[in-house]
């Protein structure tokens, strides 16, 4: 009778939350009776509440030689070898309680996230998917099958899965920021921004939130405002180091060197074993003689098991630069190549680089915009000449071109702006070969408003180097636009692609030969252009003449353009915009002649770079 008191006693605090009340009531029940099954459930259960894992691990398979066919028992019990880091023992207890009752979908849930736990993201989908077939309305079951996607690398299904649950529990601020940093990495910012106001209205002091806006806001070029959400998150919780790195990066973008630096130094301050804010730093600045021990330091660092392997690439990155500086290109390979196996295991292992894929995007297009196409569509053209488009494969010089164009005070700068990436897909059919008008029409409307919010009067560049892909239907829907198409020494813009960290890295980076196929595949469609364009609306500009001849090369682009001289021009060192590319050092120093023919450091040392006439 005692026991059935004390028992009924613990359940109410625990349900009241009051745990430790709840903790010393079981264990006085316990004593009574050492083996009630109903005491040592719910002891379990409150030791997992209090976090004592191996407490109630404990209890549970106490629970289990009481109760061995107890469905509840084995959830639990794979819940906290998860917990502990026991995927083995998670998902073998996860296959137990599914095979108890496979029709509840807790039970599918709790085996979902063992396999994750186990880094099995297939088996994860499965199980996941089968419990939100058994319970489609709910919402964290819906958000853990995201989370599995996204492991597995299907990221398309895994912002489906989080949209839903957002639409099923509008108020699920995890799914939310989900979405918005899923959507941030394919491209979409503005929709990115969206999901961070809609968790900031659930939750302003949300950090995870503004950390998404800041990062939003900055790739939608309003640096000042994303700079607003950094300074709050640094309010909130003052030893947010990953803050301080973002807000270094932003004030490099801003050209605020100095004021960077020190934002990067609080980061290191907070938390010294990380990668990206050492990043920072180097990029700021060239390496000299005295940093030795400070490089030596770093590459012990990047030994250390404390250091992520995400946050490892930077450190090597970092100490590839540093090498490449003091001039010793060995040893700085050595760490771009380390830097580049670190990155491609954190960013693209789960979803890796499928040449046939990006081939068969490339040959599409060109088989679809032959001249005759082009020429059948022009009369849905649009008569502005506002854009400037400036294409190239990455890393070819487009950063420093819009540098150079924006210092005309008839020319603002639109960085790399996603619209064409993203809308362009839903205009043209390749199965009938037609562009639907309206949606064509309306295309061109809603970017001429895009470039009219960037600059009400004169030219908008758009700098997005992957506009080179659908340049046929820009030329289709904006005739009169200037098209630049920055060309570079392949073995220096592969080297350059190589050497550059990415938050948010193309598909074939990080792997050498991936590199090459796609700078191939950049020139057959580069050259199709060439053949099918009009005259003079397609220009080739060389790097390494920019380089050796500025004025000139200079004059002919602002001619090309339609636009008088300005000597503002030639000192782009001097612009003061924002740049949110790699290129933010480069893009503010002088043109010098030791930017061209840097492979020739790394000859030995190229290996598929150097292939260009294999196929």
């Amino acid at each position: 009778m005692e026991e059935r008191g004390l028992l009924a006693s613990a359940d109410r605090a625990l349900k009241e939350g009051r745990l430790a009340d709840a903790e010393q009531v079981l264990a006085r029940a316990l004593k009574v009776d050492p083996k009630d099954p109903e005491a040592t459930r719910l002891y379990g259960i409150t030791l997992a509440r209090m976090g004592q894992l191996p407490r109630a691990l404990a209890a549970f398979e106490a629970l289990s030689q009481m109760q061995p066919t107890s469905e509840e028992c084995r959830n639990w019990l794979s819940i906290l070898h998860r917990r502990l880091g026991d995927g083995d023992m998670a998902v073998r207890e996860g296959l137990a309680a599914v095979g108890l009752n496979a029709s509840n979908g807790d039970s599918h849930g709790n085996l979902g996230l063992a396999y994750l736990a186990l880094g099995n993201g297939e088996a994860a989908v499965r199980s996941l998917a089968t419990a939100v077939e058994i319970r489609p309305d709910d919402a964290q079951f819906r958000h853990n099958l995201g989370i599995a996607f996204q492991f597995a690398g299907k990221d398309a299904e895994a912002a489906d899965s989080f949209r839903r649950a957002v639409a099923i529990s509008p108020r699920a601020l995890p799914s939310l920021i989900a979405l918005g940093n899923l959507t941030l990495a394919h491209g979409n910012p503005l929709a990115a921004h969206q999901c961070a106001m809609q968790a900031l209205r659930l939750d302003s002091n949300s950090i995870t939130a503004h950390l998404l806006a800041a990062r939003a806001l900055t790739n939608l070029g309003q640096g000042e405002e994303s700079e607003r959400h950094l300074r709050q998150v640094v309010r909130l919780d003052p030893r947010h180091y990953v803050a301080y790195s973002m807000l270094g990066f932003r004030l490099q973008f801003a050209g605020r060197f100095e004021e960077a630096e020190s934002a990067f130094r609080n980061s290191l301050e907070i938390q010294p074993y990380q990668g990206i804010s050492y990043w920072g730093l180097r990029q700021g600045k060239k390496a000299t003689s005295e940093e030795r021990p400070e490089l030596a330091r770093l590459a012990d660092l990047a030994e250390s098991p404390r250091v992520p392997v995400s946050e490892r690439a930077y450190l090597h990155y970092s100490l590839g630069k540093g090498w490449a500086e003091l001039r010793d290109y060995a040893t700085a390979i050595r760490h771009y190549d380390e830097a580049n196996r670190c990155a491609y295991e954190s960013n693209l292992a789960k979803r890796p680089f499928r040449p046939e894929v990006y081939r068969a995007a490339f040959d599409e297009t060109i088989g679809l915009f032959g001249r005759d196409f082009i020429e059948r569509h022009r009369h849905l053209g649009s008569e502005s000449a506002k854009p400037i488009f400036i294409v190239g494969m990455m890393r070819s010089g487009t950063t420093l071109m819009e540098q150079i164009l924006s210092n005309h005070p008839e020319v603002s700068p639109g960085g790399e702006l996603q619209f064409w990436l993203e809308r362009a897909p839903r205009v043209v059919d390749p199965v009938t070969a037609t562009i639907e008008p309206n949606r064509a029409s309306q295309l061109a409307d809603d970017y001429l408003k895009l470039l009219y919010g960037i600059a009400k009067s004169g030219r908008v560049t758009d700098k997005m180097p992957a506009n080179i892909q659908v340049i046929g239907l820009i030329k289709i829907l904006f005739p009169n636009a200037k098209i630049i198409n920055m060309n570079r020494n392949p073995l220096d813009t592969c080297l350059s692609i190589y050497f550059t960290p990415y938050e948010f890295p193309p598909a074939f980076a990080h792997i050498r030969e991936n590199i090459v196929f796609a700078y191939r595949r950049n020139e057959e469609i580069a050259k199709h252009w060439r053949s099918v364009l009009p005259l003079g609306s397609f220009l080739d500009v060389e790097y390494e003449r920019l380089v050796d001849d500025s004025e000139a090369t200079i004059r002919s682009v602002l001619e090309f353009c339609g636009l008088e001289w300005d000597d503002g021009c030639l000192r782009h060192g001097d612009n003061k915009r924002e740049v949110n590319t790699p290129s933010v050092w480069q893009a503010r120093q002088p043109i010098f002649q030791s930017s061209k023919n840097q492979w020739k450091h790394y000859e030995p040392y190229l290996g598929a770079f150097a292939e260009w006439d294999e196929e």
